[in-house]
């Protein structure tokens, strides 16, 4: 998904060396947009507050990935995007972020 581009960038920015394991099974992998992983099937799971959340979690280097209190503000935990006929897992993970918030 987040493809070996990203992954050489980072390990070059940051002066890392591959175990020579990975530098020989490492091929080129293209970064892929998760929308492609949106089927008919799914497409209600999946509103674009929760990709844009996952794209910016799911980042090799760590200095530009989201930090968990910016995460945690993020519009995907905005109480008003829920609705009744949202699963009742997105429910529970926006009232214990709700809960956290009121600590």
């Amino acid at each position: 998904v987040l493809g070996t581009d990203d992954l050489y960038k980072y390990v070059e920015k940051y002066h890392m060396k591959l175990d020579p394991f990975y530098q020989k099974s490492l091929t080129f992998y293209p970064k892929r947009n998760f929308s492609k992983y949106i089927t008919p099937d799914n497409q209600h799971l999946c509103s674009d507050e929760a990709l844009d959340l996952l794209s910016k979690m799911l980042v090799y280097d760590h200095v530009e990935r989201i930090l968990p209190q910016e995460a945690l503000k993020h519009p995907y935990f905005n109480l008003s995007l829920i609705h009744i006929s949202e699963p009742t897992r997105l429910l529970s993970i926006s009232y214990a972020v709700f809960c956290l918030k009121k600590k």
